[in-house]
């Protein structure tokens, strides 16, 4: 059962990313109008200021307000561009994600309050420093191999590495701001990805990264992620969303330039 809600999720947004291909042929359904739907959210990760709001009660507000727009957006494309089918897949596999992420990310309730208790010191050590960014870089490492290797256990390769990127970060947050911020980073971690490596990995809470498993499953964890070069488009669309997780601080500014040139060519 868990695997099919997991190939239905991911097939979902396959379908839906690349509606143009399987149903739209009229040039007001490109593929164009789900890049401006996902902008809405995604954009946010691009401001230099992204990690001080993840920390703060109006950035989360801001984070709320473009998840919103997002799914308002794509629910307008797909009314345009896409099937009944298309339309039931999306609200089975993101009526969850959306109830989750609303209840942590937009409902001022006690766990978001006491997320920004520690959001100081969160930004200040974890988020808001060059030092995650190897925790980070595990899931464009699963992603370049999945999409570089004939692997059929994508199940393995994405939990090794979601549980490589939990350890890491869990030291951080730890060390520098005690284990009740660790606790709700991580949760805070897993609401702004839409609770996705959750409902994926929350299965199996025993997977070693050291493990011959894990080893077969990401043998390139010990490498650098090759970024907007990758073969995986969902690497290259992390990488670009979100180059306050991958990009160290003093290259940043120069790499949004880069981008902005390149989306505007």
């Amino acid at each position: 059962m868990k695997y099919t809600i997991h190939f239905t999720a991911i097939t979902t947004f396959v379908l839906i990313y690349n509606l143009d291909l399987i149903y739209c042929k009229r040039i007001r359904c490109h593929n164009v109008g789900i890049d401006n739907c996902f902008d809405n959210f995604f954009g946010i990760g691009k401001r230099p200021d992204a990690t001080r709001l993840a920390t703060t009660g109006p950035g989360l507000d801001q984070f709320c307000g473009g998840f919103n727009k997002t799914v308002e957006c794509i629910y307008g494309h797909l009314k345009r561009c896409g099937t009944p089918l298309h339309r039931e897949l999306f609200d089975l596999v993101t009526e969850q994600m959306q109830i989750r992420f609303r209840a942590f990310i937009c409902d001022d309730g006690p766990q978001r309050q006491t997320y920004l208790k520690h959001g100081q010191c969160i930004h200040d050590n974890v988020i808001g420093v060059d030092n995650a960014i190897p925790c980070l870089n595990n899931y464009l490492l699963a992603f370049d191999h999945l999409a570089t290797s004939d692997t059929d256990d994508w199940f393995s390769t994405l939990c090794c590495a979601h549980k490589r990127k939990e350890l890491c970060t869990d030291r951080l947050a730890l060390d520098h701001c005690g284990s009740e911020a660790r606790q709700y980073f991580e949760i805070f971690f897993d609401q702004i990805h839409f609770g996705f490596f959750e409902m994926v990995c929350g299965s199996d809470q025993h997977i070693d990264p050291q493990s011959e498993r894990c080893h077969k499953a990401l043998p390139n964890a010990d490498q650098k992620p090759t970024g907007l070069k990758s073969d995986s488009a969902i690497s290259r669309m992390l990488y670009r969303f979100f180059p306050f997780n991958y990009v160290p601080i003093n290259r940043r500014n120069k790499f949004q330039s880069t981008i902005n040139q390149t989306l505007n060519a």
